[in-house]
């Protein structure tokens, strides 16, 4: 397939090289790719993040400087700048593993939309992590009635074509995943979770500060797009 892959990123200098040099070297080499482009989606960062990503800029390479915060932010214009019919978004961290494409390709004509699933398949790392995780997945999903079981993963496969039936979603932070599930769910699109090994990175956000945040947030779009029912 011709694919565009998405790298949101923020305050990255020291570990986007790595990454998108390990992403790079699976594109070049496997069978399931004729074609494809990686899209550094960068926002406003406090280190040299813009520095690293224009020296990384090739003919697969596109670096993104975009002003505004927000992963979801990052998402966005990386799915507004993406040429391929196929659009892969991943965390900048390694987490997880980009060579789970190997296992959408036989299911691609089946699918419109395909997960990395943590709690399909495993997940190393911090049992309190997980645990809270776990506790975030069971309120969204009770919030907007979406099935499937790794709601918030940060690697997700899908065809472009798939925002001639559903609206790109608004939302510019980490729920950007929960609301493209919901508007996914409701247009029936074929959605196919996928396990993988999930490696868990320390990161910069305080475990309870994030989870506070993100529950109020969810909370907030619950009202909007159930009860007011405004996209």
């Amino acid at each position: 397939m011709k694919l565009s892959v998405i790298i949101p990123t923020i305050n990255s200098e020291n570990r986007i090289e790595k990454a998108v040099e390990h992403f790079s070297n699976y594109l070049d080499s496997t069978d399931a790719i004729e074609d494809y482009e990686i899209l550094i989606a960068a926002q406003t960062s406090r280190d040299n993040t813009f520095r690293k990503i224009k020296a990384l800029a090739s003919e697969n390479i596109r670096p993104l400087f975009i002003k505004e915060k927000g992963k979801g932010k990052g998402i966005q214009e990386g799915i507004r700048m993406a040429q391929h019919p196929w659009i892969c978004f991943i965390d900048d961290d390694l987490s997880y593993p980009i060579e789970f494409i190997d296992d959408c390709v036989p299911l691609l004509p089946k699918y419109d939309i395909f997960i990395g699933s943590r709690y399909l398949g495993k997940r190393k790392g911090s049992k309190l992590r997980s645990f809270s995780g776990k506790v975030f997945h069971d309120y969204v999903s009770m919030l907007f009635s979406i099935p499937q079981k790794d709601i918030q993963a940060g690697l997700k496969l899908f065809r472009a074509s798939v925002f001639d039936k559903i609206s790109l979603p608004k939302e510019k932070g980490y729920l950007w995943d929960t609301v493209f599930l919901y508007y996914a769910n409701k247009a029936k699109l074929r959605i196919k979770e996928i396990p993988i090994v999930y490696e868990d990175r320390p990161n910069q956000l305080s475990l309870f500060q994030s989870s506070v945040k993100m529950g109020f947030r969810a909370l907030q779009l619950w009202w909007r797009l159930r009860i007011r029912k405004k996209d």
